[in-house]
């Protein structure tokens, strides 16, 4: 048996929608080159202000733990290491063809953005520990405290400075080096 199919009407046949394309021939080659030169530069220009906010950050770090405003100076640290981390993974974006190329100006570039970066966030875990110990150190003095109990932060945050600043230091002295 032949069943007729009942067809729904098309409410959309009465409205013309535009036609969208993309001829590359319509569209200016100077355009498009402008946008590229355009991402490129800002690409580079954040690269610069990543690599100018780790420095000032670090420096403002150093300021503030002289002070003695350790909580000032572990943000500063914490925003330094932030910044130069970012600076880092831009530069291995842009010298990658160039570390491939087994080329020692981008392997020792690399290296000392990423000596500068474990040297920053080596800072962070030593002002941390810093605070750690004079937290310590306060709850033994403590009147109040019959026992006063210490954690191991301190310990552990001065290990892991320690660990990045060796660490940092050989790959400073290995980008000199080469």
């Amino acid at each position: 048996e032949n069943k007729k199919v009942k067809q729904l009407p098309n409410i959309l046949s009465g409205l013309s929608l535009p036609s969208v394309s993309f001829d590359i021939k319509h569209t200016s080659r100077k355009k498009i080159t402008i946008a590229a030169i355009a991402l490129v530069l800002i690409f580079f220009l954040k690269l610069v202000l990543d690599l100018t906010l780790g420095i000032s950050s670090l420096k403002k770090a150093e300021n503030f733990a002289s002070a003695g405003d350790l909580k000032k100076a572990h943000n500063s640290a914490s925003n330094a290491h932030k910044s130069l981390k970012a600076a880092s993974n831009k530069t291995a974006i842009i010298l990658f063809p160039f570390i491939k190329l087994n080329l020692s100006l981008a392997k020792n570039t690399q290296l000392a953005l990423s000596g500068a970066q474990d040297a920053a966030q080596g800072a962070a875990y030593l002002i941390q520990g810093s605070e750690n110990l004079l937290e310590n150190a306060q709850k033994v003095s403590s009147k109040e405290a019959k026992v006063a109990a210490t954690d191991d932060h301190a310990q552990i945050n001065l290990q892991k400075a320690y660990f990045l600043a060796t660490l940092s230091s050989k790959k400073l002295e290995s980008a000199q080096s080469s």
